[in-house]
């Protein structure tokens, strides 16, 4: 059964939990991964790209349910790589002259991949379908993701169709976790889900000082790390004392690894604590100067990223900003991990309903309280540590996620709306 979308565009593509490795280990989901694939029912219709060829018979199967095939008058291939074209020879074996909507480069690599003389129409920029109320326009993104990849949009319904364009990953940072951990069945659910959600999701049980240098890869970076504000002194011959926040990160440092953040190390922008890499805010400023974080939003779960109480220090914040960050959630305080995990799972949903940092954060506070002793107390439990943990938002809270509105919703998260 398809999933409607709006009164005209209903979703048929395949939610696949069993895909375990995907673009190599770097891209791999574990937790299996949505192909998409779209009707819109116009004065015609048309189909928007398919799904991976192990499942073309389900698909076909699943579309007959949905409509007569005969009654297809146009097929757009938004991109020609498997996951997206897999089922065309199956279904243009039903309705063999259906014309096929792409890019003169897709063109060629259907060919290539399935030998068939289809009833090909390029497209290039700006070029537009009329299919009743809508209007579709096309638009070639090559390289954004495959040479032949092009985007789709649907003016009446204000859908963009945007295949793997916005491919960009939340990341989910477990710093303080091994996969051993009691806590790491969470944060491995809630990758799954997202990542079947569409939103393509990494998580790294042990995170590196390099690998946060890679954080403008993604969309959203979540930071769920120890954290402290803490006191130390640097400098060598003008010694000074410095109290800000910090990142504390499991990676032990050596002789090597010390000469390979030397820099980071002499500026302080890395400091060693208990022998362990932690990350002070100057690090964030210099990794992505020039504003390289590329709009990214960064929600925070370490304990006192924002300072304490009487003593809110915005430096984490401010250098993220500083670094490109479109916004930045943190907490002040030393945060319950119970609390956070909550506020995290459900921030996340609501960004991928559509709604803003700024709702979805709200939203997250009406259910499990302002602050975390509010949420506590009301669960019957003693006081775990005396100043509440509260979160607050920086840069433009109005943000809102680009993707990934390709993917159904599951109930859960639709009861949870």
């Amino acid at each position: 059964m398809g999933k409607r979308i709006t009164d005209k565009v209903t979703w048929v593509g395949k939610i696949d939990w069993e895909l375990k490795t995907f673009h190599g280990d770097e891209l791999s989901t574990h937790k299996g991964t949505s192909y998409n694939s779209y009707l819109i029912r116009d004065e015609k219709t048309v189909l928007i790209d398919t799904v991976w060829n192990p499942y073309d018979q389900e698909f076909v199967a699943h579309l007959k349910e949905e409509i007569d095939l005969h009654a297809i008058d146009a097929i757009v291939v938004n991109h020609s790589e498997s996951d997206h074209s897999g089922a065309l020879p199956v279904l243009m074996r039903e309705i063999p002259d259906t014309p096929i909507y792409c890019t003169k480069k897709a063109e060629g690599i259907l060919r290539g991949l399935y030998h068939k003389d289809w009833n090909f129409h390029n497209v290039k920029t700006g070029d537009t379908l009329c299919i009743g109320e809508n209007t579709l326009t096309f638009v070639e993104a090559p390289m954004c993701h495959w040479p032949d990849t092009m985007v789709t949009y649907a003016d009446k319904e204000e859908i963009l169709f945007s295949n793997d364009v916005f491919g960009r990953a939340a990341i989910y940072y477990a710093f303080d976790n091994t996969v051993n951990s009691s806590r790491y069945p969470y944060y491995s659910y809630m990758k799954g889900f997202w990542t079947a959600m569409g939103l393509h999701t990494r998580i790294d049980s042990t995170v590196t000082v390099s690998d946060l240098k890679r954080m403008n890869d993604y969309g959203l970076c979540i930071l769920s790390a120890h954290g402290s504000y803490y006191t130390y002194t640097s400098g060598f011959l003008f010694k000074q004392t410095r109290t800000e926040p910090v990142i504390l990160l499991t990676e032990e440092s050596d002789f090597y690894k010390d000469l390979y953040y030397g820099i980071d190390l002499l500026t302080h922008r890395v400091i060693k604590i208990n022998g362990l890499y932690c990350i002070t805010p100057s690090f964030f400023q210099a990794a992505y100067r020039g504003g390289q974080l590329k709009d990214t939003v960064v929600l925070s779960e370490t304990c006192e990223f924002l300072g304490v109480s009487g003593s809110l220090d915005t430096s984490m914040a401010d250098a993220l900003l500083a670094g490109g960050a479109k916004a930045v959630a943190g907490y002040v305080n030393n945060v319950y991990t119970v609390y956070s995990r909550s506020m995290l799972w459900d921030t996340v949903n609501h960004l991928i309903l559509g709604q803003s940092l700024q709702e979805s954060v709200q939203h997250s506070m009406d259910t499990y309280g302002a602050d975390d002793l509010v949420w506590y107390n009301a669960q019957g439990g003693k006081r775990p540590h005396a100043a509440a943990a509260y979160p607050l938002l920086f840069g433009d809270v109005g943000v809102r996620l680009i993707e990934p509105n390709a993917a159904p919703v599951p109930q859960e998260v639709q009861q949870a709306a």
